[in-house]
């Protein structure tokens, strides 16, 4: 309903701005048959789906990934209070991260306290690392397995890249061994007879 109402304002403020500018244009005795406004608000004005916000547990993993959409939603919304925002974030919280206690009940105390308790660079590394170290053991062939463990993967090595952490020769050889390990028998052994050298296997490769 606020986005409704907001786009019935914009096409008030359009029209507007249209008679200024004709007035204007008259007025300065500019030849205005070949200009004109176009007012394409009406093209827009179709039913969006919500945008439900992101939450947040406590778990240390998804604090970035939570900040991000929250800040870009939420935070510099000028058109919220900062009493909306409060709700919105308190909201937002689950499990553990919503028993933490601030100074004051504002949003940027609470805001800050979230920051200051999750944005520990380590623990996040950490977590990722666990992750990538010890992925779900694939029981049987199977492409929809195989393909969650690959994005699953893939999602990690991506944050920790945010977190400008590259992977090197070594970390790929490490998690290519503990990849293998985790993968069913046929997939593993159809996996082996494709190396025809004795060379390290690269990551995209694998």
């Amino acid at each position: 309903m606020d986005f409704e109402a907001s786009l019935d304002t914009m096409e008030v403020d359009a029209d507007n701005l249209e008679v200024s500018l004709n007035t204007l244009l008259e007025s300065s005795n500019v030849d205005t048959s070949e200009l004109s406004v176009k007012n394409d608000f009406a093209y827009y004005n179709v039913k969006l789906p919500s945008i439900n916000l992101p939450e947040f547990s406590g778990q240390y993993i998804d604090w970035l990934q939570l900040k991000s959409q929250f800040v870009s939603l939420i935070h510099d919304n000028a058109c919220l209070s900062d009493s909306q925002k409060l709700y919105y974030l308190q909201s937002a919280l689950k499990g553990h991260a919503k028993q933490l206690q601030t100074v004051n009940d504002s949003y940027s105390s609470l805001f800050e306290a979230l920051e200051g308790r999750y944005e520990n660079k380590r623990l996040i590394v950490n977590s990722h690392i666990a992750e990538l170290l010890n992925p779900n053991k694939i029981k049987f062939e199977s492409a929809f397995h195989l393909r969650s463990l690959i994005d699953s993967i893939q999602s990690h090595l991506r944050a920790l890249k945010q977190l400008e952490l590259e992977p090197n020769a070594l970390c790929e050889s490490m998690l290519i061994f503990v990849i293998t390990q985790r993968l069913d028998d046929e997939s593993r052994k159809q996996y082996e007879m494709e190396l025809h050298s004795n060379d390290l296997p690269k990551w995209n490769n694998f």
